[in-house]
């Protein structure tokens, strides 16, 4: 359990967690309407099963950035569990994005690898040390909440 969040206390680091939550899911919304734009409509049921993903975790973002005025454990709860799927998903993102990088051979019929997937896999282990800080974070936080004697000393 940790008392603060690298330089701020533990209340001000989860609401940034939780703003930082809100943007990834943004931005994850945008980049999947932007590729499906572009025509990439191959795997369409792929970016909306993306697309609903990135929707729950702005929803997450907000239901954690709420609880934490309110000191809901409810709501903690229900971002960490949010959040832990979300950080599988990643997870699971660098895996196959490791594997297609490793297995791709050239004389397949498919395109080369080009720099948006490497660009893409370390945005992903970026994003991967980010939610362990905000899943971290939050974590203490519902211990503390849990335990309020514990909550006066933060």
């Amino acid at each position: 359990m940790v008392r603060d969040c690298m330089c701020c206390d533990l209340m001000t680091g989860c609401k940034l967690a939780a703003i930082y939550t809100i943007i990834i899911g943004l931005l994850d919304a945008i980049f999947i309407i932007a590729f499906n734009f572009l025509g990439h409509l191959d795997y369409a049921m792929l970016h909306i099963i993306t697309l609903s993903a990135a929707f729950f975790l702005i929803l997450g973002g907000i239901i954690l950035y709420v609880s934490i005025y309110r000191r809901q454990e409810s709501g903690l709860l229900v971002y960490l569990i949010i959040a832990v799927l979300y950080a599988f998903i990643r997870g699971t993102m660098i895996i196959m994005s490791i594997y297609w990088l490793c297995v791709y051979d050239n004389d397949w019929d498919i395109q080369k690898p080009h720099a948006g997937i490497i660009v893409r896999l370390i945005l992903h282990i970026i994003g991967v040390i980010l939610d362990s800080w905000a899943i971290t974070s939050v974590l203490s936080l519902f211990r503390y909440v849990k335990h309020p004697e514990q909550l006066q000393k933060i």
